[in-house]
């Protein structure tokens, strides 16, 4: 039988080291592109039961399932992969969820499904400058200049001069808010507890926190309505579960580019679920808010390797 032929040790295409690396990014896309998937069918489902229950119930009963999916995980690995030292600021984290999701709930309830995606792609921009004010990060002109160009473009969306002002920008804005406060949090905790823990700390803590805002509200879910939540919980932990895989496999700022494909999704179903189509000022404004945070992940990636070399 004839021998291939020998392979040279600098083609890189040819030695296997591209393959594994390109497989090992595919493998980080593809797991970040599912979780966007399941995490912008979640919202749809919520604006489909959000006519006939309260936001704050339908917080609580995410949380639930979200809690009860990690049980099978922790009772399978023992109780030792949730041990901490940081409990209090797993609990701080849990009430930004709370209040995040809450908030999120309520403007699915008032906004179409694309606007308040689009407009959701602020976070980052929040989180950079949460993480200035907070934790001391420095904050070089460039930034600032990304953070007021995402701004801008969060103000194209809302089109308050132009257009009649939906109140569920403002709840869109507050989710934002309060997530950004509970990225900084998660991003404290990384550094001394496992994925597992964090994922599993903040979904059973948030279910008792959302628990007593929904009993302000409280009326006994249907068959339908359960189910639909549940569906949803369930949705909401694989996602999770698939961004923090994501991030294991592959850095960061090279799949985080991805995480706007939530703004397809969220195009497809409201046009397809509710018969949403948005205006030109909603492509508009998203577009300038990608291109900002795009601007900052990279920034922040590039640091971090710079950081990371001897």
């Amino acid at each position: 039988m004839d021998q291939p032929p020998p392979v040279s040790p600098h083609d890189d295409r040819k030695v296997g080291t591209f393959s594994a690396i390109d497989t090992s990014f595919l493998a980080a896309a593809g797991f970040m592109a599912l979780g966007t998937l399941l995490f912008t069918g979640s919202h749809g489902i919520v604006r489909w039961v959000g006519s006939g229950m309260h936001p704050l119930m339908m917080a609580f009963l995410s949380n639930l399932f979200s809690a009860l999916f990690f049980v099978p995980w922790i009772l399978r690995r023992g109780f030792r992969v949730m041990h901490t030292r940081r409990f209090p600021l797993h609990a701080l984290r849990a009430m930004f969820n709370v209040a995040s999701i809450s908030c999120w709930y309520w403007a699915l309830s008032l906004t179409p499904l694309a606007d308040a995606t689009a407009l959701s792609a602020t976070a980052p921009l929040f989180a950079t400058l949460g993480a200035v004010l907070i934790l001391g990060e420095p904050m070089k002109i460039q930034r600032w200049l990304a953070l007021m160009v995402g701004l801008t473009g969060a103000l194209i969306i809302v089109n308050p001069v132009f257009a009649e002002f939906s109140t569920g920008y403002i709840f869109v804005l507050g989710s934002c808010i309060f997530s950004s406060g509970s990225r900084i949090i998660a991003k404290k905790l990384s550094a001394t507890d496992s994925p597992l823990a964090c994922s599993a700390y903040v979904a059973m803590l948030q279910t008792p926190f959302s628990f007593v805002f929904a009993l302000f509200v409280w009326t006994t879910p249907g068959a339908v309505q359960l189910g639909a939540m549940m569906i949803v919980g369930i949705m909401v932990a694989l996602a999770q579960f698939l961004t923090v895989e994501s991030f294991r496999t592959a850095e960061i700022g090279a799949v985080e580019s991805f995480n706007y494909l939530r703004l397809l999704w969220a195009a497809i179903i409201g046009y397809v679920a509710f018969g949403e189509i948005s205006g030109a000022s909603t492509w508009i404004g998203a577009a300038v808010i990608v291109i900002a945070t795009a601007f900052i992940l990279r920034r922040e990636a590039k640091a971090k390797r710079a950081t990371a070399q001897p």
